[in-house]
Protein backbone atom coordinates (compact mmCIF):
# COMPACT_ATOMS: atom_id res chain seq x y z
CA UNK A 1 0.00 0.00 0.00
CA UNK A 2 0.90 2.99 -0.83
CA UNK A 3 1.66 5.69 2.57
CA UNK A 4 1.35 9.08 0.35
CA UNK A 5 0.05 10.37 3.65
CA UNK A 6 3.72 9.99 5.40
CA UNK A 7 4.92 11.53 2.15
CA UNK A 8 2.63 14.65 2.56
CA UNK A 9 4.14 14.67 6.09
CA UNK A 10 7.33 14.63 5.38
CA UNK A 11 7.39 17.16 2.96
CA UNK A 12 5.97 19.73 5.18
CA UNK A 13 8.94 19.01 7.60
CA UNK A 14 11.34 19.31 4.81
CA UNK A 15 9.80 22.80 3.06
CA UNK A 16 10.62 23.57 6.70
CA UNK A 17 8.64 25.01 9.56
CA UNK A 18 8.06 28.61 11.31
CA UNK A 19 6.00 27.83 14.95
CA UNK A 20 3.45 25.78 15.72
CA UNK A 21 0.03 26.47 17.31
CA UNK A 22 -2.58 28.94 15.24
CA UNK A 23 -2.73 28.07 11.63
CA UNK A 24 -3.29 31.61 10.76
CA UNK A 25 0.23 32.60 11.43
CA UNK A 26 3.71 31.41 11.95
CA UNK A 27 3.69 29.85 8.28
CA UNK A 28 5.92 32.47 6.25
CA UNK A 29 2.95 34.95 6.42
CA UNK A 30 -1.07 35.22 7.77
CA UNK A 31 -2.05 32.67 5.84
CA UNK A 32 -5.73 30.48 6.72
CA UNK A 33 -4.15 27.03 6.17
CA UNK A 34 -8.26 26.00 7.07
CA UNK A 35 -9.95 28.20 4.92
CA UNK A 36 -8.28 30.15 2.81
CA UNK A 37 -8.88 33.00 0.38
CA UNK A 38 -8.65 32.17 -2.80
CA UNK A 39 -7.01 34.12 -5.63
CA UNK A 40 -9.79 35.71 -8.13
CA UNK A 41 -7.82 33.81 -11.14
CA UNK A 42 -8.96 30.50 -13.42
CA UNK A 43 -6.98 27.63 -13.10
CA UNK A 44 -4.90 28.20 -16.39
CA UNK A 45 -4.43 31.65 -14.94
CA UNK A 46 -3.02 30.39 -11.90
CA UNK A 47 -0.76 27.52 -13.69
CA UNK A 48 0.75 30.36 -15.92
CA UNK A 49 1.52 32.35 -12.85
CA UNK A 50 3.26 28.86 -11.29
CA UNK A 51 5.32 28.95 -14.27
CA UNK A 52 6.49 32.10 -15.08
CA UNK A 53 7.63 31.58 -11.37
CA UNK A 54 9.57 29.39 -12.38
CA UNK A 55 10.59 31.31 -15.60
CA UNK A 56 11.45 34.56 -13.58
CA UNK A 57 13.61 33.02 -11.44
CA UNK A 58 15.58 31.24 -14.08
CA UNK A 59 15.97 34.90 -15.68
CA UNK A 60 17.48 36.48 -12.89
CA UNK A 61 20.07 33.67 -12.10
CA UNK A 62 20.90 34.40 -15.73
CA UNK A 63 22.62 37.64 -14.16
CA UNK A 64 24.11 36.04 -11.52
CA UNK A 65 26.47 34.66 -14.12
CA UNK A 66 27.68 38.12 -15.23
CA UNK A 67 28.94 39.10 -11.52
CA UNK A 68 32.72 38.95 -10.88
CA UNK A 69 32.34 36.86 -7.82
CA UNK A 70 30.79 33.98 -9.43
CA UNK A 71 33.36 34.59 -12.57
CA UNK A 72 36.12 34.33 -10.33
CA UNK A 73 34.63 31.51 -7.93
CA UNK A 74 34.29 29.57 -11.26
CA UNK A 75 37.65 30.37 -11.78
CA UNK A 76 39.28 29.55 -9.00
CA UNK A 77 37.35 25.85 -8.06
CA UNK A 78 38.78 24.70 -12.31
CA UNK A 79 42.48 26.16 -11.23
CA UNK A 80 41.98 24.04 -7.84
CA UNK A 81 41.01 20.91 -9.67
CA UNK A 82 44.07 19.93 -11.33
CA UNK A 83 46.14 20.88 -8.35
CA UNK A 84 48.01 18.91 -5.54
CA UNK A 85 50.14 20.99 -4.10
CA UNK A 86 50.17 20.89 -0.46
CA UNK A 87 48.25 23.76 0.71
CA UNK A 88 45.76 23.36 -2.41
CA UNK A 89 45.40 19.39 -1.17
CA UNK A 90 44.72 21.11 2.43
CA UNK A 91 42.52 23.12 1.18
CA UNK A 92 40.17 21.29 -0.54
CA UNK A 93 39.07 18.38 1.92
CA UNK A 94 38.24 21.84 3.76
CA UNK A 95 34.27 22.39 4.05
CA UNK A 96 35.14 26.09 2.57
CA UNK A 97 36.24 24.50 -0.62
CA UNK A 98 32.88 22.46 -0.65
CA UNK A 99 30.70 25.21 -0.30
CA UNK A 100 32.86 27.04 -2.74
CA UNK A 101 32.60 23.80 -5.86
CA UNK A 102 28.84 23.86 -4.46
CA UNK A 103 28.55 28.08 -5.64
CA UNK A 104 30.49 27.06 -8.82
CA UNK A 105 27.63 24.01 -9.43
CA UNK A 106 24.97 27.03 -9.06
CA UNK A 107 26.10 28.54 -12.31
CA UNK A 108 25.26 25.27 -14.55
CA UNK A 109 22.55 23.84 -12.05
CA UNK A 110 20.47 26.50 -10.93
CA UNK A 111 18.28 24.12 -8.71
CA UNK A 112 17.12 24.92 -4.93
CA UNK A 113 18.78 21.78 -3.60
CA UNK A 114 22.19 23.01 -5.54
CA UNK A 115 21.90 27.17 -4.05
CA UNK A 116 21.19 25.69 -0.15
CA UNK A 117 24.21 23.29 -0.68
CA UNK A 118 26.20 25.87 -1.27
CA UNK A 119 25.53 27.09 2.13
CA UNK A 120 25.63 23.74 3.84
CA UNK A 121 28.98 22.68 2.42
CA UNK A 122 30.39 26.02 4.77
CA UNK A 123 30.11 24.84 7.94
CA UNK A 124 30.90 21.10 7.16
CA UNK A 125 34.16 20.12 8.39
CA UNK A 126 35.53 23.42 9.29
CA UNK A 127 38.00 21.82 11.84
CA UNK A 128 40.12 19.98 9.53
CA UNK A 129 41.11 23.69 8.22
CA UNK A 130 41.36 25.33 11.67
CA UNK A 131 43.62 22.50 12.89
CA UNK A 132 46.47 23.41 10.54
CA UNK A 133 45.68 26.76 10.15
CA UNK A 134 48.92 29.07 10.89
CA UNK A 135 50.70 26.46 9.37
CA UNK A 136 49.65 27.16 6.46
CA UNK A 137 48.63 30.78 6.91
CA UNK A 138 50.69 33.13 3.80
CA UNK A 139 49.90 34.32 0.33
CA UNK A 140 50.02 31.88 -2.43
CA UNK A 141 49.57 32.64 -5.60
CA UNK A 142 48.85 30.91 -9.16
CA UNK A 143 51.95 30.01 -11.07
CA UNK A 144 51.27 30.19 -14.91
CA UNK A 145 54.54 28.32 -16.11
CA UNK A 146 53.65 25.40 -13.79
CA UNK A 147 49.54 25.89 -13.43
CA UNK A 148 49.80 25.23 -10.14
CA UNK A 149 49.75 27.09 -6.85
CA UNK A 150 53.05 27.03 -4.95
CA UNK A 151 53.86 24.68 -2.02
CA UNK A 152 55.32 27.57 -0.21
CA UNK A 153 53.99 31.09 0.45
CA UNK A 154 55.67 33.96 -0.79
CA UNK A 155 54.81 35.98 1.60
CA UNK A 156 53.85 35.73 4.97
CA UNK A 157 50.18 36.74 6.54
CA UNK A 158 47.83 35.79 9.78
CA UNK A 159 45.44 35.22 7.02
CA UNK A 160 45.19 32.29 4.21
CA UNK A 161 45.51 34.23 0.89
CA UNK A 162 45.23 32.78 -2.95
CA UNK A 163 46.19 35.24 -5.71
CA UNK A 164 44.61 33.96 -9.48
CA UNK A 165 43.51 35.32 -12.68
CA UNK A 166 39.39 35.92 -11.82
CA UNK A 167 38.32 34.86 -14.97
CA UNK A 168 39.88 33.34 -18.99
CA UNK A 169 40.49 36.46 -20.03
CA UNK A 170 43.09 37.86 -17.16
CA UNK A 171 44.01 34.19 -16.72
CA UNK A 172 45.27 34.37 -20.73
CA UNK A 173 46.71 37.93 -19.79
CA UNK A 174 48.30 36.38 -16.85
CA UNK A 175 46.82 38.68 -14.73
CA UNK A 176 46.57 37.93 -10.76
CA UNK A 177 43.51 40.33 -10.52
CA UNK A 178 41.51 38.15 -8.13
CA UNK A 179 42.49 37.20 -4.51
CA UNK A 180 40.31 34.79 -1.83
CA UNK A 181 41.15 35.87 1.95
CA UNK A 182 40.01 33.64 4.48
CA UNK A 183 41.02 35.04 8.41
CA UNK A 184 41.69 32.64 10.78
CA UNK A 185 38.83 31.41 12.44
CA UNK A 186 37.67 32.04 15.78
CA UNK A 187 36.85 28.84 18.38
CA UNK A 188 35.34 27.78 21.57
CA UNK A 189 36.94 24.90 23.36
CA UNK A 190 35.35 22.28 25.66
CA UNK A 191 34.47 18.36 25.82
CA UNK A 192 31.96 18.57 23.15
CA UNK A 193 31.32 14.43 23.34
CA UNK A 194 27.88 14.85 20.79
CA UNK A 195 30.04 15.54 17.92
CA UNK A 196 33.56 14.12 19.34
CA UNK A 197 35.49 17.14 19.50
CA UNK A 198 37.73 19.70 21.90
CA UNK A 199 36.87 22.54 19.60
CA UNK A 200 35.00 24.05 17.20
CA UNK A 201 34.34 27.25 15.35
CA UNK A 202 32.59 29.93 16.19
CA UNK A 203 32.92 32.99 14.15
CA UNK A 204 34.73 32.32 10.28
CA UNK A 205 34.66 34.03 7.14
CA UNK A 206 35.93 34.54 3.66
CA UNK A 207 36.19 37.12 1.27
CA UNK A 208 36.90 37.28 -2.84
CA UNK A 209 38.51 40.58 -4.46
CA UNK A 210 38.10 41.49 -7.89
CA UNK A 211 40.72 44.32 -9.04
CA UNK A 212 40.90 45.42 -5.52
CA UNK A 213 36.95 45.02 -4.79
CA UNK A 214 34.88 43.11 -2.82
CA UNK A 215 33.41 39.99 -5.12
CA UNK A 216 32.29 37.53 -2.92
CA UNK A 217 32.29 37.56 1.01
CA UNK A 218 30.73 35.01 3.36
CA UNK A 219 30.62 34.14 7.11
CA UNK A 220 29.91 32.10 9.70
CA UNK A 221 28.22 32.45 13.14
CA UNK A 222 27.94 29.56 15.63
CA UNK A 223 27.07 29.16 19.55
CA UNK A 224 26.54 25.69 21.16
CA UNK A 225 25.17 23.60 24.18
CA UNK A 226 28.28 22.42 26.87
CA UNK A 227 28.03 18.65 24.70
CA UNK A 228 28.55 20.54 21.35
CA UNK A 229 24.98 20.87 20.01
CA UNK A 230 24.57 23.97 18.11
CA UNK A 231 21.36 26.32 19.48
CA UNK A 232 22.13 28.88 16.84
CA UNK A 233 24.03 28.84 13.47
CA UNK A 234 24.13 31.47 11.09
CA UNK A 235 25.67 31.58 7.47
CA UNK A 236 25.37 34.16 4.85
CA UNK A 237 26.89 34.71 1.39
CA UNK A 238 26.73 37.73 -0.32
CA UNK A 239 27.88 38.29 -4.18
CA UNK A 240 27.06 41.84 -5.14
CA UNK A 241 23.43 42.91 -4.41
CA UNK A 242 22.93 38.43 -4.53
CA UNK A 243 22.47 37.21 -0.68
CA UNK A 244 22.09 33.09 0.35
CA UNK A 245 21.71 32.98 3.99
CA UNK A 246 20.98 29.90 6.28
CA UNK A 247 19.46 30.53 10.19
CA UNK A 248 19.45 27.66 12.72
CA UNK A 249 18.42 28.01 16.21
CA UNK A 250 17.45 24.83 18.56
CA UNK A 251 16.29 24.87 22.08
CA UNK A 252 14.84 21.57 24.44
CA UNK A 253 11.33 22.61 22.82
CA UNK A 254 11.56 24.24 20.09
CA UNK A 255 14.04 24.05 16.62
CA UNK A 256 13.59 26.55 13.48
CA UNK A 257 15.46 26.81 10.52
CA UNK A 258 15.44 29.24 7.66
CA UNK A 259 16.53 29.39 3.66
CA UNK A 260 16.68 32.47 1.72
CA UNK A 261 17.93 33.64 -1.73
CA UNK A 262 17.17 36.53 -2.85
CA UNK A 263 18.47 38.76 -5.34
CA UNK A 264 18.54 43.07 -3.93
CA UNK A 265 14.63 42.78 -3.24
CA UNK A 266 13.70 39.81 -5.40
CA UNK A 267 12.60 36.64 -3.28
CA UNK A 268 13.98 33.76 -5.49
CA UNK A 269 13.81 30.65 -3.26
CA UNK A 270 12.97 31.27 0.48
CA UNK A 271 11.83 28.32 3.02
CA UNK A 272 11.61 27.99 6.67
CA UNK A 273 10.23 25.39 9.31
CA UNK A 274 9.81 25.12 13.20
CA UNK A 275 9.40 22.09 15.27
CA UNK A 276 7.62 22.12 18.25
CA UNK A 277 7.90 19.04 21.15
CA UNK A 278 10.26 17.43 23.35
CA UNK A 279 13.33 17.06 21.73
CA UNK A 280 15.91 15.97 23.82
CA UNK A 281 17.14 12.74 24.24
CA UNK A 282 15.09 12.01 27.18
CA UNK A 283 12.49 12.88 24.92
CA UNK A 284 13.14 10.00 22.70
CA UNK A 285 13.78 7.93 25.54
CA UNK A 286 10.12 8.82 26.81
CA UNK A 287 8.66 7.89 23.30
CA UNK A 288 9.73 4.58 23.78
CA UNK A 289 7.94 1.90 25.00
CA UNK A 290 7.91 -2.20 25.34
CA UNK A 291 5.10 -4.32 25.31
CA UNK A 292 5.60 -8.26 26.17
CA UNK A 293 4.12 -10.66 23.61
CA UNK A 294 4.37 -13.76 24.78
CA UNK A 295 4.28 -16.77 21.88
CA UNK A 296 4.37 -19.47 24.69
CA UNK A 297 3.72 -20.25 28.62
CA UNK A 298 6.40 -18.73 30.16
CA UNK A 299 8.45 -17.65 26.69
CA UNK A 300 7.67 -14.38 24.59
CA UNK A 301 9.74 -10.96 23.61
CA UNK A 302 9.54 -7.48 24.27
CA UNK A 303 8.19 -5.06 21.40
CA UNK A 304 9.68 -1.74 21.49
CA UNK A 305 7.94 1.30 19.58
CA UNK A 306 8.81 4.53 18.99
CA UNK A 307 6.06 7.11 19.03
CA UNK A 308 7.27 9.89 17.42
CA UNK A 309 4.71 12.62 17.72
CA UNK A 310 5.63 12.48 21.23
CA UNK A 311 8.80 14.34 20.36
CA UNK A 312 7.55 16.45 17.81
CA UNK A 313 4.39 17.49 18.18
CA UNK A 314 3.41 19.47 15.46
CA UNK A 315 5.46 21.69 12.93
CA UNK A 316 4.47 24.42 10.51
CA UNK A 317 6.42 25.44 7.17
CA UNK A 318 6.52 27.62 4.05
CA UNK A 319 8.21 27.34 0.98
CA UNK A 320 8.01 30.63 -1.61
CA UNK A 321 9.14 30.76 -5.20
CA UNK A 322 9.65 34.15 -6.32
CA UNK A 323 6.15 35.05 -5.42
CA UNK A 324 4.30 31.66 -5.10
CA UNK A 325 4.51 30.37 -1.65
CA UNK A 326 3.60 26.79 -0.38
CA UNK A 327 2.24 26.92 3.74
CA UNK A 328 1.41 24.07 6.05
CA UNK A 329 1.45 22.68 9.08
CA UNK A 330 0.82 19.01 10.72
CA UNK A 331 -0.44 18.18 13.75
CA UNK A 332 1.77 14.99 14.20
CA UNK A 333 0.55 14.48 18.01
CA UNK A 334 -3.37 13.60 16.90
CA UNK A 335 -2.32 12.61 13.26
CA UNK A 336 0.13 9.93 13.72
CA UNK A 337 -1.72 7.23 16.51
CA UNK A 338 -4.41 6.99 13.98
CA UNK A 339 -2.45 6.88 11.14
CA UNK A 340 -1.06 3.88 12.83
CA UNK A 341 -4.30 2.58 14.06
CA UNK A 342 -5.13 -0.73 11.76
CA UNK A 343 -8.74 -0.62 12.42
CA UNK A 344 -9.16 2.20 10.39
CA UNK A 345 -10.01 2.52 6.87
CA UNK A 346 -8.12 4.42 4.11
CA UNK A 347 -10.88 6.76 3.59
CA UNK A 348 -10.90 7.82 7.62
CA UNK A 349 -6.99 7.99 7.65
CA UNK A 350 -7.89 10.42 4.54
CA UNK A 351 -10.42 12.31 6.39
CA UNK A 352 -7.69 12.48 9.57
CA UNK A 353 -4.89 13.74 7.31
CA UNK A 354 -7.53 16.76 6.32
CA UNK A 355 -8.17 17.45 9.76
CA UNK A 356 -4.93 17.57 11.25
CA UNK A 357 -2.62 18.70 7.95
CA UNK A 358 -3.27 21.49 5.88
CA UNK A 359 -1.05 22.54 2.84
CA UNK A 360 -1.90 25.61 0.55
CA UNK A 361 -0.41 27.49 -2.90
CA UNK A 362 -0.60 31.07 -2.25
CA UNK A 363 0.87 34.17 -3.58
CA UNK A 364 2.55 35.28 -0.79
CA UNK A 365 2.46 39.55 -2.06
CA UNK A 366 -1.39 39.00 -1.29
CA UNK A 367 -1.68 35.26 0.82
CA UNK A 368 -4.00 35.28 -2.06
CA UNK A 369 -4.61 31.09 -2.14
CA UNK A 370 -4.03 29.00 -5.89
CA UNK A 371 -5.05 25.75 -4.82
CA UNK A 372 -5.61 23.73 -1.12
CA UNK A 373 -4.42 20.37 -0.98
CA UNK A 374 -6.57 17.50 -0.15
CA UNK A 375 -6.06 13.73 0.54
CA UNK A 376 -8.36 11.18 -1.07
CA UNK A 377 -8.47 7.65 -1.55
CA UNK A 378 -7.11 6.69 -5.06
CA UNK A 379 -7.56 3.52 -7.23
CA UNK A 380 -4.95 1.95 -9.45
CA UNK A 381 -6.94 -0.25 -11.34
CA UNK A 382 -5.86 -2.98 -14.02
CA UNK A 383 -7.62 -6.37 -15.51
CA UNK A 384 -6.37 -8.19 -12.40
CA UNK A 385 -6.42 -6.30 -9.02
CA UNK A 386 -7.58 -2.81 -7.55
CA UNK A 387 -4.64 -0.69 -5.75
CA UNK A 388 -6.72 1.47 -3.37
CA UNK A 389 -4.42 3.96 -1.56
CA UNK A 390 -4.13 7.59 0.02
CA UNK A 391 -3.26 10.18 -2.30
CA UNK A 392 -2.87 14.48 -2.70
CA UNK A 393 -4.89 16.29 -5.12
CA UNK A 394 -5.03 19.90 -5.43
CA UNK A 395 -8.51 22.01 -5.07
CA UNK A 396 -8.85 25.49 -6.85
CA UNK A 397 -11.38 28.61 -6.53
CA UNK A 398 -13.84 26.78 -8.73
CA UNK A 399 -13.69 23.83 -6.25
CA UNK A 400 -12.54 21.77 -9.37
CA UNK A 401 -10.28 19.40 -8.14
CA UNK A 402 -6.77 17.87 -10.17
CA UNK A 403 -4.42 14.85 -8.82
CA UNK A 404 -0.85 16.58 -8.46
CA UNK A 405 0.42 14.45 -11.51
CA UNK A 406 -2.56 15.52 -13.65
CA UNK A 407 -1.83 19.32 -12.69
CA UNK A 408 2.03 19.32 -13.51
CA UNK A 409 2.30 17.11 -16.81
CA UNK A 410 1.09 19.51 -18.82
CA UNK A 411 1.45 23.59 -19.73
CA UNK A 412 5.00 24.18 -18.32
CA UNK A 413 6.77 24.20 -21.73
CA UNK A 414 8.00 27.77 -21.28
CA UNK A 415 9.84 26.77 -18.07
CA UNK A 416 12.20 24.03 -20.19
CA UNK A 417 12.62 26.55 -22.56
CA UNK A 418 13.93 29.32 -20.01
CA UNK A 419 16.08 26.76 -18.74
CA UNK A 420 17.67 25.89 -21.99
CA UNK A 421 18.66 29.52 -22.84
CA UNK A 422 20.78 29.46 -19.54
CA UNK A 423 22.60 27.08 -20.64
CA UNK A 424 22.65 28.10 -23.49
CA UNK A 425 24.78 31.56 -22.01
CA UNK A 426 26.56 29.68 -19.79
CA UNK A 427 28.06 27.42 -22.69
CA UNK A 428 29.05 31.32 -24.14
CA UNK A 429 30.02 32.41 -21.19
CA UNK A 430 32.55 30.13 -19.63
CA UNK A 431 33.15 27.62 -22.73
CA UNK A 432 31.06 24.84 -20.83
CA UNK A 433 29.43 21.83 -23.14
CA UNK A 434 26.39 21.62 -21.51
CA UNK A 435 23.76 19.64 -23.02
CA UNK A 436 19.56 20.89 -22.87
CA UNK A 437 17.10 19.70 -20.85
CA UNK A 438 14.56 17.24 -22.58
CA UNK A 439 10.93 18.05 -21.97
CA UNK A 440 9.04 15.62 -20.17
CA UNK A 441 6.67 13.42 -22.40
CA UNK A 442 3.27 13.53 -21.84
CA UNK A 443 1.32 10.66 -20.28
CA UNK A 444 -1.27 10.86 -22.50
Amino acid sequence: MKKRWLYYSVGLMAFMVTSCGDKSKDNGGDINLDNPTYAPKTVAETKADLENSGTQMVGELKTLNQEKGMQATVMFVDLMNGDNSQPVKKFKASGLYKMLYALNKVSSRPQLKTALKALDEGNDDLTNLLDSFDAYAGVYVYDFSKQRFGDEPVESSTSIIFKFPSNKANYDAQNLNASLEITRPQIVTGDFTVVGAKSLPSSFSFTITVDGQSALSYSFVGEYQADGIPTKIENTLTMGTWQMKQTYGYSSTNLKINYSFTHGSTNLVSMGAEVNGKLTQQGINEAMDSTWVEFFPGYGYWEKKFHFEEVVNNANAYFQLMDIKIAGQVDFLHLVPIMDDTTKNLQQKADVINQYADLVVVYASNNQAIAKAEAYVATDSTEWYNNQYIDMRLIFADKSKSSLDAYFNEGFDGLFDEMNSLIADLNNTYGWELKPIEKPKSNK
